[in-house]
């Protein structure tokens, strides 16, 4: 069930019911579906920057994740993997009746709207996947850091000092994403915020091998300035889509955020050559 809980001149928020909980919904604009998904630990606020531009061309639905921002997570913390996050926000999509939407997914949102069009590949006009999950390997290394960032004394010691790791460019608006961060900080995001490390190492969120057969036309945007999902991840993912464009931002993980003019002058005209 949609449900309309408040209408703004800046947006026309709702609350869409899926089997993981109530989902919020920010819609902005007119015109063709345009869906903004984010990064763990974030919500749909980190792309205000670059919203009100995309809004003048398209109707734009930025969805809080599972257990993030507004949006509920109906069962135990430590249960919630990617996949489930990724499996509650095609529910959003099927429930908004969303038709042939386009998706700008950032880390764990890219791999959420790259198994969208995996598995809904009539009904996606195409992706900007923005330092996206999905493409990691499960070489030593990654196993490692994932275990490590899937230990929740570990993930609760790191919360303050890890996004400011992979947010380089600090923008008044960056800042404000990580305080926002630090005042989110409590036992239950905790627990979230690991077993969703923790599930970055499951055979599912592994879509390398998948991600041949994607038919939707993608441009990989990414931030070269990204420990957590760097570049040579991009250059893989762009080996994998089958025509993919790849652009390169002199920022960390959310060049929306960190440079969002860049960002529009880079991503507008590939969401307009959409046909």
């Amino acid at each position: 069930m949609v449900t309309k809980q408040k209408q703004g001149s800046a947006a026309r928020v709702g609350r869409v019911e899926t089997t993981a909980g109530a989902m919020a919904v920010y819609e902005y604009g007119h015109g063709v579906p345009l869906v903004l998904l984010h990064a763990n630990a974030h919500d749909h606020a980190d792309y205000q920057p670059v919203i009100p531009a995309l809004a003048e061309k398209y109707r734009v639905i930025a969805i809080d994740a599972p257990g993030h921002g507004a949006s509920a997570w109906a069962f135990d913390p430590a249960e919630i993997t990617a996949v489930k996050i990724a499996d509650a926000q095609a529910e959003v999509v099927a429930r908004l009746g969303l038709k042939r939407p386009a998706f700008i997914g950032n880390s764990i949102g890219g791999f959420t709207a790259l198994r969208y069009a995996l598995k809904n590949p009539g009904n996606t006009r195409g992706l900007v996947l923005v330092n996206s999950g999905g493409f990691n390997s499960s070489d030593l290394k990654a196993k490692i850091f994932c275990n490590l960032m899937g230990f929740t004394p570990v993930a609760g010691a790191l919360w303050n000092l890890f996004p400011q790791s992979y947010l380089r460019v600090k923008t008044p608006h960056v800042k404000k994403i990580l305080a926002k961060i630090r005042a989110r900080k409590n036992t239950e995001t905790v627990q979230m915020f690991a077993a969703i490390w923790k599930s970055f190492l499951e055979d599912e969120h592994n879509l390398l091998e998948a991600a041949k057969q994607v038919t939707a036309p993608t441009l990989l945007a990414w931030g070269k300035r990204d420990p957590v999902i760097p570049l040579s991840i991009g250059r893989v993912a762009q080996k994998c889509i089958p025509h993919a464009q790849l652009h390169v931002f002199d920022t960390g993980h959310e060049p929306f955020a960190e440079a969002p003019e860049d960002f529009l002058r880079v991503v507008l005209p590939f969401l307009d050559s959409l046909k």
